[in-house]
C-alpha cells in the first residue's frame, strides 16, 4: 500500500473515530471516570484479595465489597476534613462589615490618590480611584 493511501485511511479513521467519541460524549466522561476508579482501585483489590483468615481467603466479590466501602470512607474523611474549614471560612465572611472596611481603606486610598497627582500620573480634576469604586458600587446597588 502506497504513503498516500495509508495517511488517508488513517485520517479517516481517526476521523470517524472523534465523530464517534462526539456522538456518545455523554457516557465517555463516565466510563472515563470509571476507568480512573478501576486504575485506583486495583491496588485496593489485590491487598484485600491477599489477606488470609485460617484458610479462608477473600473472594473477587468481597474484595470488590471493601473497595468500594474503602472508597466511600476516603470520600467521607476528605468531606469531614474539609468541609468545617470551609464554612468557618464562610462564617468569618459573613460577619465582616464591609462599610468599615471601605472606610478603613478610604483614607490609604486618599494618599494613593495624591501621590498619583504628585507624580502626575493622575489629573487634580479626575476622580479619584477611590471614588470611582463608590459610584460603581452604589450605581450596582
Amino acid at each position: 500500500m502506497n504513503k498516500i493511501n495509508r495517511n488517508a485511511i488513517i485520517i479517516t479513521s481517526v476521523i470517524i473515530a472523534g465523530f464517534i467519541l462526539w456522538y456518545f460524549r455523554g457516557i465517555v466522561g463516565y466510563i472515563l471516570i470509571s476507568w480512573v476508579f478501576s486504575m485506583v482501585g486495583q491496588p485496593f483489590m489485590r491487598l484485600y484479595q491477599k489477606v488470609k483468615i485460617g484458610k479462608w481467603k477473600i473472594g473477587n466479590n468481597l474484595a470488590a465489597g471493601m473497595t468500594m466501602i474503602s472508597f466511600f470512607l476516603i470520600i467521607a474523611l476528605i468531606i469531614a476534613l474539609f468541609v468545617p474549614m470551609i464554612l468557618k471560612q464562610a462564617n468569618t465572611l459573613a460577619e465582616i462589615d464591609y462599610t468599615i472596611v471601605g472606610e478603613r481603606l478610604e483614607e490609604p486610598l486618599n494618599r494613593l490618590t495624591q501621590n498619583l497627582i504628585n507624580y502626575g500620573l493622575l489629573s487634580a480634576n479626575q476622580p479619584s480611584p477611590f471614588e470611582a469604586i463608590q459610584q460603581e458600587a452604589f450605581d450596582t446597588a
